[in-house]
């Protein structure tokens, strides 16, 4: 018998793969452009997945999760640093993802009405 975990999840089936991963371990999802797939950033590897990002979304309830970028999910539990000058988010795996001025806006917002 398979034991449930308390920590919350995010299950999905792309294929012959049924993956389930621990909310608190997924850095970022970013949309494969011009693809129908969703690349998945873990704290330990990489996955791409057949789904459709607004579909991942939808499972990400957990509040740390920011997903007001169309192209983008980001757990912020895992954000070191926010440049909205240059719209550059640095997280705590090294990646370096870029945004518009427009887009980098959103983040702004939010961290402003968290207080």
């Amino acid at each position: 018998m398979l034991q449930q975990s308390a920590e919350p999840t995010l299950t999905i089936r792309s294929g012959a793969l049924l993956l389930t991963l621990k909310l608190k371990d997924i850095i970022y999802c970013e949309k494969e452009h011009g693809l129908r797939t969703t690349r998945i950033v873990t704290t330990t590897q990489s996955y791409v997945v057949h789904k459709n990002l607004n579909t991942i979304k939808e499972q990400l309830t957990a509040m740390h999760f920011f997903n007001e970028f169309q192209s983008y999910a980001l757990n912020l539990d895992h954000v070191i640093t926010v440049d909205f000058n240059k719209g550059v988010i640095s997280m705590d795996n090294h990646d370096h993802l870029t945004f518009s001025r427009g887009t980098i806006k959103k983040l702004r917002a939010y961290y402003q009405t968290q207080g």
